[in-house]
């Protein structure tokens, strides 16, 4: 059963039934909604939230499906619809039509304070007693820390997809790259003759 109430800038959820009343949720709506065909209520670092899932009834086409119908186009046509993206550490995406997809000053800088601030709690943790409540505190803004980082990113990624699949373009190619491995060092290589480490 679904039954919001609108309460000043917040909603009250009802979750239950008539004979099984669980109670009523308080939550903030960050966008418009209508009622669900079912809800999603998760905990995350001590937050709950409530996710409404609905139906677009938008029917997706099949990988063969694609195959044939792209398989009939001239090469022409396939250059034009086809985009090329190449995923890289400083530029996060390029495209093959000379799209550049990067984050925004502010959320650059949203990012490095948050390592600023990471670098400091996690020095903080180490020195902290073991099932003290201050390390507790410190742990959940470390994870707060990495929460929001994290958010970010998925922001990033959703606009940038956004962007992309209301282009003209309808073929989108990736390579298979591992970025992580693209930013770790190397590690270092043993000198047999010198029995150290070399530079």
């Amino acid at each position: 059963m679904f039954d919001p109430e609108t309460k000043q800038k917040s909603y009250q959820l009802f979750i239950g039934t008539k004979t099984n009343n669980i109670g009523y949720l308080n939550f903030v709506a960050h966008r418009d909604f209508l009622e669900p065909n079912s809800i999603t209520i998760s905990k995350k670092n001590g937050n709950y939230y409530v996710s409404f899932n609905y139906e677009n009834g938008l029917i997706l086409k099949s990988q063969d499906q694609l195959i044939e119908e792209f398989s009939k186009l001239d090469e022409a046509s396939l250059i034009e619809k086809a985009n090329g993206l190449d995923r890289g550490v400083v530029i996060p995406l390029m495209s093959s039509k000379a799209e550049q997809f990067d984050f925004t000053d502010l959320e650059k800088q949203a990012l490095a304070k948050c390592q600023a601030r990471l670098k400091f709690y996690q020095k903080k943790l180490a020195r902290q007693k073991l099932g003290s409540k201050r390390r507790e505190q410190t742990k959940r803004k470390v994870a707060n820390l990495y929460e929001h980082m994290a958010n970010i990113r998925k922001d990033f990624a959703h606009k940038t997809t956004h962007n992309l699949v209301n282009s003209d373009s309808e073929i989108f190619v990736l390579e298979d790259l591992k970025v992580k491995n693209m930013t770790a060092s190397p590690k270092a290589k043993l000198d047999v003759d010198e029995k150290t480490y070399l530079p």
